[in-house]
């Protein structure tokens, strides 16, 4: 039996997002198959215990305390100390350890050394990702901005030089970080998409009218779908200026907007000011499992991303749901859709391109969902198909072990 430690920010029952999703299927895909699992990552709600099973894995969380300037400048310091004392006290040894977040792989590494065998998941570049994130908190923002980014880069720079096996989701994260780190670490990468569970994401037995119904939505006129954490990079200020000038040249439609996040009041605040009342709804945190059905009662779902798109596994869920999915020209988004259909890309990520994208599609000018080709595409994005390619990359026997 191996033993394996999935190193994650958080665990996905505590909070929903594609990372955090794949992060788990993995876990629970190699415990199924007769390894230990362990699965490290931060107590976000700060109501767990520090050792807990879900009846699969092993779950270690630990808290970190709130946040100062002085604090924010060592905050990763405080994921190592905090993170290596729940490793410390009731982690044997791992053969294996699975990274899907720097700050808790790097906690694993100060523990272990060089002992096992390393495999880091970049879902997105790290140095990018809290580029954006810090540049929209204001005053703090700017002071983690200043003396974070240097202390982020050697850290990630240092993942891709120790770890035995690196892996990306899509080419464009890839390029990314080849651009900005070279050398013969990143030629290491291999490209392993993600996932959709079909099981779960699938066209449901319910007709649109009673998914509608169950969910609270209008069965008179076109809903389109947006899941989206609230976060500046998601282009929801955008999305709602966009279907400002919708409304303005008569269409009739109602959205919905799924997530929760830091830009929620100036979001609904924006949503007011333009009007948008009556046309737009925030729905808040989507549980899990109204997820296939949302999807599925939409008319389209909309991936409005404004930066550093790098996958897009809600695009692919949809589709599997039998939703078209309308996205904009960033990031993986168009390698991934494009597979499906062209059609269904924005010429921008400005509102006046999301507008254009939509109204088309509210024209009935672009392409259906066609079964047969998704059928097709979506077998190339399947757990199985992944698992395969990580055993190899984490030296796995190819049959499971019990």
């Amino acid at each position: 039996m191996t033993v394996i430690l999935v190193a994650a920010n958080v665990y996905f029952a505590d909070q929903q997002g594609g990372s955090s999703r794949l992060a788990y299927d993995l876990a629970h895909a190699f415990a199924n198959e007769g390894h230990e699992v362990w699965y490290l990552c931060q107590d976000i709600t700060q109501s767990h215990r520090d050792c807990e099973t879900d009846g699969q894995i092993t779950v270690l969380r630990y808290r970190l305390h709130g946040e100062t300037r002085y604090r924010a400048l060592f905050r990763h310091l405080q994921h190592e100390t905090v993170g290596s004392t729940v490793l410390r006290k009731y982690m044997p040894r791992p053969d294996i350890v699975l990274g899907h977040n720097p700050l808790q792989y790097i906690t694993a590494r100060r523990v272990w050394n060089e002992d096992g065998l390393w495999c880091y998941c970049s879902h997105s570049p790290a140095v990018e990702e809290m580029r954006i994130v810090w540049q929209n908190q204001g005053i703090l923002g700017r002071f983690k901005h200043t003396f974070g980014i240097a202390a982020i880069q050697r850290m990630e720079a240092e993942i891709l030089q120790f770890s035995d096996a690196l892996v990306v989701e899509s080419d464009y994260t890839r390029k990314l970080l080849k651009a900005r780190y070279g050398g013969a670490n990143t030629d290491r990468i291999e490209v392993i998409p993600g996932w959709v569970d079909l099981t779960r994401f699938q066209v449901p037995k319910e007709s649109t009218a009673e998914a509608r119904q169950q969910l609270g939505w209008p069965i008179d006129r076109p809903v389109l779908f947006s899941l989206r954490r609230l976060e500046p990079r998601m282009g929801l200020d955008s999305l709602l200026h966009a279907y400002k000038l919708l409304v303005d040249a008569g269409h009739r439609f109602h959205t919905v907007i799924g997530g929760t996040g830091s830009q929620q009041s100036a979001l609904l605040a924006l949503r007011d000011r333009l009007g948008l009342e009556a046309s737009v709804t925030f729905m808040g945190k989507v549980p899990d499992s109204l997820l296939p059905l949302a999807y599925y009662a939409c008319d389209a779902s909309v991936v409005p991303s404004a930066q550093l798109e790098c996958f897009g596994l809600i695009a692919l869920e949809s589709i599997a749901c039998g939703t078209p999915t309308l996205v904009t020209p960033i990031g993986a988004l168009p390698s991934v859709v494009s597979q499906f259909h062209k059609e269904w890309i924005a010429p921008s990520a400005n509102p006046e391109g999301i507008a254009t994208l939509l109204q088309r599609f509210l024209d009935g000018a672009l392409p259906p969902m066609d079964n047969k080709l998704t059928e097709d595409r979506m077998a190339y994005y399947s757990l199985p198909r992944a698992l395969s390619q990580y055993r190899k990359c984490l030296k796995l026997p190819d049959t499971p072990v019990l």
